[in-house]
């Protein structure tokens, strides 16, 4: 399982046997493999830090100023 970003959008990526867990659980919770802790978290991370970085292209095209620090 992995989460990705992409042109403003988040997309899951599902191996069968997750894909076919999540089908046959339609509506209810399913279960993630505990070990998918810690890439789920740099995914997460790594998409955190583009839409920072996405956000501070958008708040740089905003003319600044001098008394808001340019």
């Amino acid at each position: 399982m992995r989460i990705t970003y992409q042109n403003g959008k988040l997309f899951i990526n599902l191996r069968k046997d997750e894909a076919e867990n999540v089908y046959h659980n339609i509506g209810k919770p399913s279960e993630i493999d505990i070990g998918n802790i810690v890439v789920l978290h740099e995914d997460i991370a790594n998409i955190v830090k583009e839409r920072l970085k996405e956000n501070d292209q958008w708040w740089d095209k905003i003319p600044h100023g001098p008394s808001m620090g340019d």
